[in-house]
């Protein structure tokens, strides 16, 4: 009796033990997940702010492009000028895939950056055969609004991303405080379900073995007649 008595103990704490492991293991899993999502957008963003850098440093090569052209009209050399293929900017634009939040001006910024690098290369051409005034009024007239238009599609670009950087940043807070607040409840409920569980044997397991333990007093102290009770447990 006394083995079987013990058997049904340790079974009842290995029952126990083993639901509170699997509790635990299940908010711990869910608590990876969302981490390992939330990870994943931080390198997303990353990879975003990265993004946004080259966009400024493509800007910041037109504007390097128009100095040449600025240098060669003050008396300076004539800047050696390539298609629109050619160029820093132009060489990104055509090995992308642009995604659906900026194609709008990606889209629009392919025809005055075409546009902007034949007028550039014409004003060149006419200022090195003379015709200066007439090179002069091209650039005015054509090749500024052509660079500011792709300026803007730039900007446009730029901003947008960081619309993009501020929703993912909102999601990864979102995320971030769920997953913490799946952990800090599953925490919670194991240390509860670990208490209920410990008064719930204590009661079903101290219980009975006190009785046992009187009614074997009784028998030793002679009273043969007081028979050994005992619940299944």
């Amino acid at each position: 009796m006394i083995k079987k008595i013990k058997s049904s103990i340790f079974a009842k704490f290995v029952l126990s033990f083993l639901l509170i492991i699997l509790l635990f293991g299940i908010a711990s899993y869910i608590e990876y997940h969302y981490t390992h999502k939330v990870i994943e957008i931080e390198e997303e963003i990353m990879e975003m702010q990265d993004f946004q850098l080259r966009l400024a440093n493509l800007e910041i090569d037109h504007h390097l492009w128009m100095i040449g052209i600025y240098d060669m009209m003050a008396g300076g050399e004539a800047p050696q000028l390539g298609d629109h293929t050619e160029c820093n900017l132009g060489q990104w634009y055509y090995d992308i895939t642009p995604q659906d939040y900026f194609k709008e001006p990606y889209k629009a910024m392919e025809e005055p950056h075409t546009k902007l690098h034949s007028l550039g290369q014409e004003v060149v051409q006419l200022y090195q055969n003379g015709r200066e005034e007439e090179a002069i009024q091209i650039f005015r007239k054509d090749v500024t609004p052509a660079l500011n238009s792709v300026r803007e599609n730039l900007g446009e670009m730029i901003a947008l991303t960081e619309t993009e950087i501020e929703n993912m940043k909102a999601e990864k807070n979102d995320l971030q405080q769920f997953s913490d607040r799946i952990f800090i409840g599953a925490t919670i409920i194991t240390l509860l379900l670990s208490a209920l569980i410990a008064y719930i044997l204590t009661r079903t397991t101290v219980g009975p073995i006190n009785s046992l333990v009187e009614q074997a007093k009784e028998v030793a102290g002679g009273n043969l007649k007081n028979k050994v009770k005992s619940n299944k447990t």
